[in-house]
This record gives C-alpha cells, structure tokens and sequence, in this order.
C-alpha cells in the first residue's frame, strides 16, 4: 500500500509540471511568473479553519486549544508551508503536535491547483489531492476518533493540515497513525469586500486491517470573509463532516466558527487571526475550539 501510495504521488507530481491542462501553462516567462507570484489578478485571503483556495506561498503557524465534552482539554500546534510555483499551482506541506500527549499526527502533503478561466467575474474553481504520512503512533482499535483540530479539510478542514486522529486513554493527543489520500474540490467566489469560498473532500485511509470496513470520510467548509478595512477581515465559517462508511456513518459533525483576521501592516506580509468553534450538532467532537494563526507571506 505504500508503494501504492507513493507511485500515485510520484505521477501526480509529474502530471503537475509537464501536462495538467492550464493549471501550469498559462506562463509564458519568467516575468508572468514574477508577476502572478505577487497576487496579480484575482486572490482570496485565509480563513481561520479552512485554507485560502488560492496557491500562495506562506509559513503557518496554528494553534488549537479545545475543550471536549468529557471536561478534557487538547491542545494541538501546527507548522505549515506552502509554496506557489505559479497562482495555478502550488504544494502544501504541514505537521501537527500535540502538547497534550508530545506527539506528532500524520505529515500532510497536498498538490492545490487553480482555474482562473472566470477570473473577470471573481470566480475560481480548484481542485486537488492531499496525501497522509504516518510519523509515528501506531493505531488502536480500542481508541475513539478524536475531533478534527482544524476542521474543514481533512476529519473537518481542506489541507487540514493538522488534527486529532484517535484519543488515547490519558484523553488526548494525535497519536493514531494511517495512510490517506484524501481528493478535494472548492470554489471562490470574490465580489467588492466580500470573498465566498466553499471546499468538498473525500478522505480514504488505508490502514485497516484486513477485512476490516474502510472508514470513509466527507467534509466541507463554507467561509464568508469581509475586508472592513485594509488591515482587518471579519470572517464566519461553516465545517462539517460525515461518515460514508465504517464507525463514523451517522455520526455527522457540523460546526460553526465566527473569527477575525488582522494585517499589521498595509499590504505587509504578516497576519494574525483567532477563532471560536461551536458546535451545532447533536454530535459534538468539542464543546468549544480556540484557534490562532499567524500567517507570513513570501
């Protein structure tokens, strides 16, 4: 299955630089990619649980504290860098870590491409493929999921590049290990000072046993941001996910998040945001989620 894993990983890679129709080819020269790099045309800013559905090039650094209804808390850092090879295209990498447990969730890999065909109406289409690495952990049966620590790609959040997979007996941490591929479609939507986006997943791990049913995964993420002023951005998101088959089917998770986002500088390359989680669900992974980003763009 790894093999499996990396082979389809190693083609997607080469597909994006030799023949995926338009992602890549719509530069010419040196200086449209120069140009396109520095959010030339159409650009979406960063929600707080989802991702910008735009490539960009950036280090992220998340923090989640949540408060589980068994009276528990978690608390999950993560490190993520992104870089755009051009506005079409672009590789995200992240790590999670739980300070709860120390201990490290899956590497998340994920290849994000874009269409900017209906640029001239503030419309973008998107799509792409996010991979998951064990890093350590080994996977208990006995262990019930945990919550998604960014909700809204992966167990709650697209590129979620961090999470809870399993909780452990002491009540936390990140430590189940498994191999995912998880595909993923969004939409952005940018009219005057309000930005719409919307992404779709599907998450199949491979790391059952045999004969085991595979755990397969939907998720959303629907985000409104509007730029009150050049420096702040108010924001309100919408995550949810659902079980297609194995332990989570009719277990469906649904989430609303209100936040902010602040530019210290006019046009500066760092940003800051924070957010609340609240569950609107009868299945609650939290009873609230704390979130904090700091973003730098390059």
């Amino acid at each position: 299955m790894r093999k499996y894993i990396f082979s389809v990983l190693a083609t997607i890679s080469i597909a994006a630089g030799v023949g995926v129709p338009d992602a890549l080819a719509q530069d010419h020269d040196h200086d449209d990619d120069q140009a396109e790099q520095s959010h030339s045309g159409l650009h979406f800013a960063h929600p707080m649980i989802a991702e910008s559905v735009t490539p960009d090039t950036k280090i992220r650094l998340d923090h989640q504290l949540l408060d589980l209804p068994d009276g528990d808390k978690i608390n999950v850092g993560n490190f993520e860098a992104e870089y755009a090879f051009s506005r079409s295209f672009g590789i995200e990498v992240g790590l999670p870590y739980s300070y709860t447990d120390s201990d490290f969730g899956n590497l998340e890999v994920a290849l994000k491409f874009a269409n900017f065909e209906f640029e001239d109406s503030g419309l973008m289409l998107g799509y792409g493929i996010e991979f998951g690495f064990p890093t350590a952990g080994e996977i208990h049966e006995e262990e019930e999921p945990l919550p998604a620590v960014r909700s809204g790609g992966f167990d709650g959040s697209p590129l979620a590049s961090f999470r809870a997979s399993s909780q452990s007996s002491s009540g936390g941490g990140i430590g189940e290990a498994e191999w995912e591929i998880a595909p993923f479609l969004n939409i952005g939507l940018k009219t005057g000072d309000l930005e719409l986006a919307l992404w779709g997943f599907l998450e199949v791990p491979f790391s059952q046993d045999e004969g085991e049913e595979i755990e397969t995964e939907i998720g959303y993420n629907l985000s409104a941001l509007y730029h009150a002023s050049p420096r702040f951005i108010a924001l309100l998101e919408l995550d949810g996910t659902g079980g297609v088959s194995g332990h989570a089917v009719g277990e469906d998770v649904i989430n609303l998040s209100p936040g902010i986002v602040f530019q210290l500088q006019p046009d500066g390359p760092l940003m800051i945001g924070t957010s609340i989680g609240i569950p609107l669900s009868n299945q609650e992974d939290f009873s609230t989620r704390w979130t904090t980003s700091l973003f730098w763009h390059f």
